[in-house]
């Protein structure tokens, strides 16, 4: 139940969930389960803002996983912490957390790990202005997702793998905007027709949600920020960034 409120974005009645049920298993000592829920909490957390309290989360599912030798979940416990650190603006300890949950990783590789370790690896060397590591992690996270598709093994944490797939790709976007050379502007593109392709496949598949309500920008707005050599074909945004592709491009 409470991750199917999670899901639903219903947070307060998913905390409860958890905590009701991490009560219940830490009763019957069943500390791998206690430490599942952490997990969920967490994510919970950060989805709020609470980005201390998720980190404290992700530390102590950290060390009930690694005593029970559960080392995928270990991963992504650091990994979780990483995105905490990182939202805190603690890249030093973010690069601490993502460093030791790749280097678990490589003793027990899965790809629900793997897409997001490589996700945050990325949003750090963004975060440190270093473009082209950052392109290379999120090439590869989105490598591990068009690979895996939605063929997963059943595990109770796998359900952070299927959330947000898409967003790894506007990250990728994003960095090849800022690095903006021509062959990284058309990877940019490109980029976006693969989102709405991976999009369009976990919406029929049923494992994504419908998109929200978009207030698009006035064309004013988008022309404003072109080049006046530029012919407008087709724009895309990313964050405060917009994408733009004219017809020299395509050339």
């Amino acid at each position: 139940m409470g991750i199917a409120a999670s899901h639903l974005r219903r947070h307060d009645k998913a905390l409860d969930h958890f905590k009701r049920a991490r009560w219940i298993f830490e009763a019957q000592g069943n500390r791998m389960r206690a430490a599942a829920i952490d997990v969920h909490r967490a994510m919970i957390c950060i989805e709020r803002g609470r980005y201390d309290e998720a980190r404290h989360l992700a530390r102590s599912s950290y060390s009930d996983f690694m005593e029970q030798d559960a080392k995928p979940k270990a991963a992504l416990s650091r990994v979780i912490s990483a995105r905490a650190s990182l939202k805190l603006c603690d890249l030093d300890q973010a690069s601490r957390d993502a460093s030791e949950a790749a280097s678990i990783h490589e003793w027990a590789p899965i790809p629900w790990v793997a897409h997001q370790l490589h996700s945050i690896l990325g949003e750090i060397y963004l975060a440190q202005n270093s473009l082209e590591r950052a392109r290379a992690e999120f090439r590869r996270a989105i490598d591990v997702l068009e690979r895996v598709r939605g063929d997963i093994a059943g595990d109770e944490l796998r359900v952070h793998y299927l959330k947000d797939k898409t967003a790894v790709y506007e990250l990728l976007a994003h960095t090849n905007l800022r690095l903006g050379s021509p062959a990284r502007l058309e990877e940019a593109f490109e980029t976006v027709e693969r989102a709405k392709s991976r999009t369009l496949t976990d919406l029929l598949a049923g494992s994504a949600e419908p998109p929200g309500r978009v207030t698009p920008m006035p064309l004013e707005v988008i022309q404003e920020n072109l080049p006046p050599e530029a012919v407008l074909v087709e724009y895309f945004m990313t964050g405060d960034d917009i994408g733009t592709l004219d017809m020299a491009a395509r050339d």
